[in-house]
C-alpha cells in the first residue's frame, strides 16, 4: 500500500476523493506507537464522528475497529509531518488532533500558514512552544498567578545555583521529554553534575504529595469537560507513565482550568500534570501535555461524558460537562500498562490478573486487543529469555 492510500478507497488521496457523510470528520495524526492514543478512536466514534487516522500502519492506533479511514503514513516523524501537511492542503476536516508528542513537537517546530485555523493553541496568545516546552510552561505559569511549585529556568550549568536558591531536594526537568524520561531528583549538588552544561532545564522544588493529572477538553480557551486522577502506580518507577489510576475530584479546579484556558487559548484535548501536597485540598500544576492524555478512555469508569461534550462542541453548541464528586469505578488497572509493569517486575500473578482479567481491556475492539496481547507476549518472551542472566545478576548483587 502506498503512502496516502486509504483502506476504503485505494489510490492517492485527492480533494473530494472520499465522500463526506453527515458525521463530523476528524483527522487523528499519530507518529509513535503509543498505546493510549489507540483508545481515542472509540471516544470519537461515540461522539458521532467519522474518524480518519493518519498513522504508520503497524502502530497500535491503526488496529482499532473504530477507524473509518486509514491514511498510511511513513514511520519517520518528519516524513509523517510532511504527509500531514499534504493532507491538510488537500482536504478539509472538522477537527485535527495531533495524538502524540513526536508529531506535536514536529508541528510546533514548523510554523507557517499551514497551521492556521486548526492548531491547538491560538498563536496570538500563548506561544505554540507552550505545548511541548517545559521551560516555556514554567515561565508562563507564575505570570498567570496559578498554583505552581517554586521553579527556575536555567541552563544545566546553572542548576546548582538555582537549586541552592530554591532549596533541596529539587526535580530537574529537560526542556523536552515524554513519559518522565530525563527527570532527575537531586538531594544535593553532586547529583546535578551529570547535567549537560548548555541544555535548558527547569529546576523545581520537590514537593511531597500525590501526583496525578487532569484531562481536559477546551473550546477557544473554555473548559468544557474534565476529569482528574492520581497516578496510583507508574512504570517505570519513579517518573514513568501511569499503570494504575485512582479518580479524584477537586471542587476548586474549574476556576483554575478557566484561567489556564484563557492563558493558552486552547481548543482540543490536553492534560495537565499536578501534585497535591500532603494536607492540601488542591493541586499545584507541574506540566502541560498539549495532546490527548493516554487514560482518556477511562471516562467510562469515571462516569464523565467526554463523547457527549465532544459531540456538542462539534455541533456548535458547546456545553460544560462537569465531573462527578465520586466515580462508579474509582480505581482502574490500565490495560496493558499494568500487565507490562508486572512482567518487568517479575510479578506473574499481577501479569495474569492484568492480561486476562482486566476490566480495562478493549474487548469491544478485537483487532486492537489482539495487537496489545501480542505486545504483552513479546514482553514475556524477552523476560523469560533473559531470566537466567537476571538470576545471575541478582546472585552477584547479594555477594
Amino acid at each position: 500500500m502506498t503512502y496516502g492510500s486509504s483502506v476504503n478507497s485505494p489510490g492517492r488521496v485527492a480533494p473530494g476523493a472520499v465522500a463526506r457523510d453527515a458525521r463530523p470528520e476528524i483527522l487523528l495524526a499519530v507518529s509513535a506507537p503509543w498505546i493510549g492514543v489507540a483508545r481515542l478512536p472509540r471516544i470519537l466514534h461515540e461522539a458521532g464522528c467519522r474518524v480518519v487516522l493518519l498513522s504508520y500502519p503497524k502502530h497500535f492506533a491503526a488496529h482499532s475497529r473504530y477507524i473509518d479511514e486509514l491514511l498510511p503514513a511513513p514511520r519517520k516523524t518528519s516524513d509523517a509531518l510532511t504527509f500531514l501537511k499534504q493532507i491538510l492542503a488537500a482536504r478539509k476536516f472538522d477537527w485535527v488532533i495531533l495524538g502524540d508528542d513526536p508529531i506535536l513537537g514536529a508541528a510546533v517546530e514548523d510554523p507557517g500558514p499551514w497551521r492556521d485555523g486548526w492548531f491547538p493553541v491560538d498563536a496570538s496568545g500563548a506561544p505554540p512552544l507552550s505545548l511541548v516546552s517545559k521551560t516555556v510552561f514554567a515561565r508562563t505559569m507564575p505570570l498567570a498567578g496559578l498554583p505552581f511549585p517554586p521553579s527556575e529556568v536555567t541552563a544545566g550549568a546553572g542548576a546548582p545555583a538555582a537549586a541552592a536558591r530554591i532549596g533541596y531536594p529539587v526535580i530537574v526537568k529537560p526542556d523536552r521529554s515524554s513519559a518522565g524520561k530525563g527527570l532527575l531528583r537531586a538531594e544535593d549538588p553532586t547529583a546535578l553534575s551529570v547535567l549537560p552544561g548548555a541544555a535548558p532545564v527547569v529546576v523545581q522544588r520537590c514537593i511531597e504529595g500525590n501526583v496525578g493529572s487532569t484531562a481536559v477538553l477546551f473550546s477557544a480557551g473554555r473548559p468544557l469537560c474534565w476529569m482528574s486522577s492520581y497516578k496510583e502506580e507508574v512504570h517505570p518507577k519513579p517518573f514513568g507513565p501511569s499503570s494504575v489510576r485512582r479518580y479524584v475530584y477537586f471542587r476548586a479546579l474549574e476556576a483554575h482550568l478557566e484561567r489556564l484556558g484563557a492563558l493558552f487559548r486552547m481548543t482540543g484535548l490536553c492534560g495537565f500534570d499536578w501534585i497535591q501536597p500532603a494536607g492540601s485540598e488542591g493541586p499545584l500544576f507541574l506540566e502541560l501535555n498539549g495532546r490527548p492524555t493516554p487514560w482518556l478512555h477511562l471516562h467510562r469508569q469515571f462516569d464523565v461524558d467526554f463523547p457527549g461534550a465532544i459531540r456538542a462542541m462539534l455541533r456548535g453548541s458547546p456545553v460544560v460537562v462537569r465531573p462527578p464528586a465520586t466515580a462508579p469505578v474509582p480505581v482502574v488497572r490500565m490495560f496493558p500498562q499494568d500487565a507490562s509493569r508486572a512482567v518487568t517486575e517479575g510479578d506473574w500473578g499481577g501479569f495474569v490478573r492484568g492480561s486476562l482479567a482486566s476490566d480495562d481491556a478493549p474487548r469491544d475492539d478485537p483487532r486492537l486487543l489482539r495487537a496489545l496481547r501480542r505486545y504483552l507476549l513479546k514482553r514475556v518472551w524477552r523476560r523469560v529469555w533473559r531470566y537466567p542472566s537476571y538470576v545471575v545478576e541478582r546472585a552477584w548483587q547479594r555477594l
